[in-house]
């Protein structure tokens, strides 16, 4: 009779240390494992492959998961910017708020796809590229998933576009294009100091007006005495250096203006021309004020 009873509180004993582990090996229901994912989700928005398991997750499910509330007031804010932007860069205000919508709710499919409209017109094509893909994942049976498909393939050609323009080889060489146009634009162009007072005989009484102009990739030196009948096309008077040359090369937007040589500081003066070809501004050593020339119109 003691065995059976011993035997019975036995079996008590291992009941209840089987019973604790037993209840904690049951299976995470699908709504916690879905609350699993999105947090680690949170974590790591950008992880992509955990994106697709939610959403395989979420068409496994019995049914289907409530879309929280603040994901709501996020589209709405999404959908005031598609309706109000004025420029590109007003669309990224869309993208965060779609952003934040897809970490509380990342299966809801059409989301990608406004997402990636979204990054489309703010100039990110390589980010829609990813969206319209998670939306062609979460919603494969789409009746656009064609149209989606091309789109992606069009935004794959502007992707790599962008990426050949700004290469340091394609941004030189149209820096390069761009100085060389700016250059083109002025040569011919002649650029005129205000008068002043330079008698010579048979001008003692007229103005004397000094002249900068562009003749190719060189600038060259001249005057008018009195006032011309245009600024723009009369003879002027050109001017020699003191070393014998007529003309200064033009090394980016400046150049060498030499100094005479009766003067005692040899210190070269430079001209430089502005970004807009307006003026001209030469600044000597021996002087504090620079001496401007504008543009003859």
């Amino acid at each position: 009779m003691m065995k059976a009873v011993t035997s019975l509180a036995s079996l008590l004993f291992v009941a209840v240390l089987i019973t604790p582990f037993s209840v904690g090996a049951l299976p995470a229901t699908q709504e916690e494992t879905l609350r699993q994912y999105i947090s680690e989700l949170q974590k790591n928005p950008e992880d992509t492959a955990l994106r697709e398991k939610i959403m395989r997750h979420v068409k496994a499910m019995k049914t289907a998961p409530a879309i929280p509330g603040e994901v709501d007031e996020l589209v709405g804010q999404a959908k005031y910017v598609f309706k109000h932007a004025k420029e590109q860069k007003d669309f990224l205000d869309a993208v965060d708020a779609y952003k934040k919508a897809l970490i509380l709710a990342p299966w809801v499919g059409d989301y990608y796809f406004n997402l990636g409209v979204a990054q489309e017109q703010a100039g990110k094509p390589q980010d829609a590229i990813s969206s319209f893909n998670l939306y062609l994942v979460a919603m494969p049976d789409a009746k656009d998933a064609k149209e989606i498909r091309e789109r992606i393939g069009a935004l794959k050609y502007l992707a790599g576009k962008s990426a050949r323009e700004s290469s340091p080889e394609a941004v030189a060489a149209k820096k390069q294009d761009d100085y060389e146009t700016w250059l083109a634009n002025l040569n011919g162009v002649r650029f005129i100091a205000a008068p002043i007072a330079w008698g010579a005989i048979g001008h003692e009484n007229d103005p004397a007006y000094l002249v900068r102009y562009i003749s190719g990739r060189e600038v060259r030196w001249g005057w008018f005495y009195g006032e011309p009948a245009s600024f723009k096309t009369s003879p002027l008077t050109e001017m020699q250096f003191n070393d014998g040359r007529w003309s200064q090369e033009i090394q980016g937007k400046q150049y060498r203006v030499p100094v005479p040589s009766f003067l005692n500081d040899q210190r070269p003066c430079t001209g430089i021309i502005s970004d807009d070809g307006q003026f001209i501004t030469e600044q000597c050593p021996t002087s504090r004020v620079p001496q401007t020339f504008s543009r003859v119109k």
